[in-house]
């Protein structure tokens, strides 16, 4: 129960922090953001139509499109995502805007954007829009990130924008928001699932697995290998660790071997025991 609703409490919050960044910081300036608020945006200046009526209106559609894609579980929540946004889309309609440099804008919009669309699609959730066509794409092409899926959408929607309002400004700094805004995804997605992969050869490599697993409490694989350069048949070690552990790691490596050879890698979304 308590996870359930901390997991609604998040989705409420991105929902938050994606219509104040809309209100505040990109309409004012017509900053389109792609999917549905971008093209509420074009509607806006247009027709003078207000978000909270056309963004509702246009994740129905898109809503169709992953109704049967979807878990159960993730439409409820993605549902619930949409409605929350429609309602702080209304809510924040009245709070002052910011009108200072166009830049500073894009980029504080694209993060504050960013954060609310990572939290909720960290919950498998979305507020509608591309993000909610991207949840269904990764799901079924896990290897394709959120942030990329929706950084390709939304630039064709930036793009549309541009045209139909006619200022090449416009789409110049809906690029750069959105680029932030991307990026800024793609980080709270993979914020807690960062770690490194760590590869040793080494003669002392038996000293070294029983110095990690019994200091670092982390599991290590040996894998049989032959150094050519001296054809001599050796071991090399492989773990995943937190990057807080990396420093006592290349420590206890120098104690039993200062000649270890040791790379080191980033690793993302790792699951298992101890992650």
């Amino acid at each position: 129960m308590k996870q359930k609703i901390k997991e609604y409490a998040l989705i409420l919050l991105g929902a938050f922090l994606l219509a104040f960044a809309v209100q505040v910081f990109l309409v004012p300036a017509k900053i389109s953001t792609g999917g549905a608020s971008g093209i509420g945006t074009v509607l806006f200046y247009t027709l003078g139509i207000p978000l909270f009526v056309t963004v509702p209106a246009l994740n129905a559609v898109i809503f169709i499109f992953g109704f049967r894609s979807l878990p159960r579980r993730a439409l409820i929540k993605s549902l619930f995502g949409v409605a929350a946004l429609s309602v702080f889309l209304s809510l924040t309609q009245r709070l002052p805007v910011y009108r200072g440099n166009l830049i500073l804008g894009a980029v504080f919009g694209g993060a504050i954007a960013g954060v609310g669309v990572g939290l909720t699609l960290l919950q498998t959730a979305s507020t509608g829009g591309t993000d909610l066509v991207a949840l269904v794409l990764h799901g079924k092409k896990p290897h394709l990130t959120p942030g990329s899926l929706i950084l390709w959408m939304d630039s064709a929607i930036i793009l549309s924008s541009g045209f139909f309002l006619g200022d090449l400004t416009v789409i110049l700094s809906s690029l750069i928001s959105l680029y932030i805004s991307n990026l800024t995804v793609d980080w709270v997605l993979t914020r807690g699932d960062l770690a490194k992969s760590v590869w040793v050869i080494s003669s002392a490599a038996s000293s070294i697995a029983g110095d990690i697993h019994r200091r670092l409490g982390r599991g290590v694989t040996g894998i049989t290998v032959r150094r050519y350069y001296s054809n001599t048949a050796g071991e090399m070690l492989f773990c995943v660790l937190k990057n807080r552990q990396v420093p006592l790691l290349l420590e206890l490596i120098h104690r039993r071997d200062p000649a270890a050879f040791t790379f080191i890698s980033d690793v993302r979304k790792v699951r298992g025991e101890g992650f």
